[in-house]
Formats: C-alpha cells, structure tokens, sequence
C-alpha cells in the first residue's frame, strides 16, 4: 500500500505490481464458496450486504461471516445490519461531529473521545 516503506535498494531489484481491490461481485462469489464449503447456508442478500459493507476488502468480508456465523446457528434467515466494530462506529461519530461543530468545545469533545479509542478499542 505504501510504497515509501520499502527501501530502496529493495525497489530497485523488484518488479511493482498494483492489484487493484476485488469489486463487490468478486467478494460475494468468494463467500458463497466458502460458505458451501463450510456446510453453511446464507442467503444471498447477506453476502452482498457484508461484501458492501467490507469496502471491497476481502479479508473484513470472510471475518465478517465467521463472525455472524458465531453469532448466529442459522445464517439463511439472518438480515440484519452486519455488525461494525466499536472503533469504526467510534470514527464515524467523530466525523460526524466533527462536520457538525467547529469549535474549541467540540476540539475538547474528540480528543476525549479519541482517547477513549485509543485506551479501548485500538
């Protein structure tokens, strides 16, 4: 992802390769094999739904599904909002506010908040 952590000498003697990240399609047709694979049985509403919600990360989306599969004995009659970790929920309150304030209160408000993530989610 970040090309400036690699040394130099490193770049030289390589060969750079971008692979762009897997489209929504791709992520779904990859948990309906490991779902079958793993004797599970998912509608096909959920899959897209954690495929969406992954960001087009292959590797969230499979955590995802093993997750609900633990939270769940019978994922075909699961549609349900896919769970966000508390640290991504976190983020998206500070965003939220701050779009919604600009002012030395709110600046006080997320750098408690971001302590908060840092001491317990991150």
């Amino acid at each position: 992802e970040n090309m400036g952590r690699v040394i130099q000498p490193l770049r030289s003697r390589c060969l750079l390769l971008r692979v762009p990240a897997p489209k929504n399609s791709d992520i779904t047709n990859v948990l309906k094999r490991v779902s079958k694979k793993e004797s599970l049985t998912v509608n096909d509403q959920l899959l897209t739904k954690i495929a969406e919600e992954s960001e087009r990360n292959m590797r969230r989306a499979i955590l995802q599904l093993q997750t609900l599969k633990m939270k769940h004995a019978n994922l075909n009659n699961v549609v349900q909002n896919v769970h966000v970790p508390e640290w991504r929920q976190g983020i998206k309150s500070m965003c939220d506010d701050i779009t919604k304030e600009q002012s030395p209160k709110m600046l006080r408000h997320l750098r408690e908040k971001t302590y908060d993530l840092l001491i317990n989610c991150i």
